[in-house]
């Protein structure tokens, strides 16, 4: 490991220095994917170290972006599609599988430009559909004309796909 240490990313867990399957960095912080555990080091000025309990274990995939951190779920699926019924609005269904009624579901969006920040426009527990195949929908009305936009969704510590919902 080489670069900065402002924030101790340079200083490895002695636990993720072997049998790692994955490392994820951010800006200034990192993940290793361990027998389907994340270990998070480094800055932590906006919780991206933070594991949720949902993700634990079980994990499949990990990724960080400049200020955040994401665990995928092998037994957990989360998908999301979208359209823009109107100009200045996003429409966004999710559906999820293995995922509990009550479960926390957390909608992200942010304009498809260089060095946008997704920003969180709804956070609310997963109340309707069957227990193993939970559906949602978001209506997000703050979209600008003519710039295209991406979407993801967080249920319960799994992340989606991210969309692209052109104008």
């Amino acid at each position: 490991v080489w670069g900065g240490n402002d924030y101790g990313q340079r200083n490895v867990p002695i636990q993720a220095r072997s049998g790692v399957s994955a490392i994820a960095t951010g800006a200034g912080h990192a993940l290793a994917l361990k027998d389907g555990r994340v270990i998070t080091w480094g800055r932590n000025d906006t919780r991206q170290l933070d594991v949720p309990a949902a993700t634990h274990s079980g994990i499949a995939a990990i990724a960080a972006s400049f200020f955040g951190s994401l665990a995928i779920k092998a037994d957990v699926a989360v998908t999301i599609g979208g359209s823009r019924p109107r100009a200045t609005t996003l429409a966004i269904t999710g559906r999820t599988s293995q995922v509990a009624l009550g479960a926390r579901v957390s909608v992200y969006v942010r304009e498809a430009r260089a060095g946008r920040p997704f920003q969180e426009v709804a956070s609310f527990p997963l109340a309707q559909g069957d227990p193993t195949e939970g559906r949602f929908r978001v209506r997000f009305t703050g979209a600008e004309r003519g710039i295209p936009y991406e979407a993801f969704a967080i249920v319960d510590g799994v992340t989606s796909n991210v969309i692209a919902l052109s104008p």
